[in-house]
């Protein structure tokens, strides 16, 4: 017993007509009967009374059309499942994200997932405690991922992360301040001189 059997046996069954089952297949009329007909073989059984005027089910046929229909749609199901798995993953994604995020395109980069894996969903999070709130989120799980803005090294050691871009940072001082001739500074640097001048305005204080 063969898939394309069933199609015909039930494009018969319906047109009541080997001709018109025929062409709603696109085949040659002799490719329906003969595909019946092994099938009667293969079953052991008459499916169709066939005369000049008419063509009917018998009651063999009667009761083989479900059977037939439930195979078939056994059949698409299956195929149906099959190209679903194969546009890509299925599911949803819990997006946590920092307030005022401009380095990251999110309207393009949302684009570009959707059109990618068009049978996951996106929900992208805004947290107002910033890189923090994002933490407990993941901690909690209520997100999948989340974007940070600290270095990995201070990422907690349970979270995995990945640094996707460094941001530089800007250091701006008085025109009159000691640093402002240098063409670049330290962060070590710089934190040393902001300690010294802390220590010594607390000095002037007492």
């Amino acid at each position: 017993m063969e898939l394309r059997q069933l199609e015909y046996f039930v494009a018969v069954a319906r047109e009541r007509s080997f001709t018109q089952a025929a062409r709603r297949e696109n085949v040659v009329q002799s490719a329906v009967s003969a595909a019946i007909a092994a099938l009667e073989r293969d079953l052991k059984v008459t499916l169709f009374e066939r005369s000049a005027q008419r063509v009917v089910l018998t009651e063999a046929g009667r009761e083989f059309l479900p059977e037939a229909l439930a195979v078939m749609d056994a059949v698409q199901g299956a195929r149906d499942v099959v190209d679903e798995l194969g546009a890509g993953m299925r599911g949803s994604v819990r997006v946590g994200l920092l307030p005022g995020l401009g380095l990251v395109d999110l309207p393009a980069a949302a684009g570009e997932f959707r059109r990618q894996y068009p049978n996951v969903e996106l929900h992208l999070r805004v947290d107002a405690r910033g890189s923090a709130g994002v933490i407990v989120a993941l901690r909690n799980g209520d997100i999948d991922v989340g974007l940070l803005g600290i270095p990995v090294g201070s990422v907690p050691g349970e979270l995995t992360a990945w640094e996707l871009l460094r941001v530089p940072q800007v250091l701006a001082v008085p025109r009159g301040h000691r640093l402002a001739r240098r063409r670049s500074v330290r962060w070590r640097t710089w934190r040393e001189r902001s300690s010294w001048t802390s220590r010594r305005d607390s000095v002037r204080a007492r």
